[in-house]
């Protein structure tokens, strides 16, 4: 018999300046296994930028790279669009995801 896996997932819906969309973060065991990102601008380049980048980060968790050393590497990554959110001033989206996932899954220092 074949054993389905059943993930538990977090989404949350966020905005940067003006730029609105949803963060959905895959969870295995309370680990993040893969994050998605939905732009509310759809077939914008930062829509088509913010799905790469999300998928490239879920394959690299997925391929044993830390969860803290993903955060770091993307925390002050700066392109627009930045503005203000509920994590603060966002310099970018990869900025965000980055303050979000550290802020709820990142290890206590």
């Amino acid at each position: 018999m074949n054993q389905i896996d059943t993930w538990r997932s977090v989404t949350k819906r966020f905005e940067i300046g003006k730029e609105k969309g949803y963060l959905t973060v895959m969870l295995k065991n309370n680990v993040p296994i893969r994050i998605l990102l939905d732009i509310a601008k759809q077939g914008s380049e930062t829509s088509g930028f913010a799905r790469m980048w999300a998928q490239t980060f879920s394959k690299a968790l997925n391929h044993g790279v830390p969860l803290d050393e993903l955060i770091e590497d993307a925390i002050g990554v700066n392109f627009d669009p930045s503005g203000w959110s509920d994590m603060g001033f966002a310099k970018s989206i990869v900025d965000y995801v980055a303050k979000y996932l550290k802020a709820k899954f990142g290890k206590t220092e």
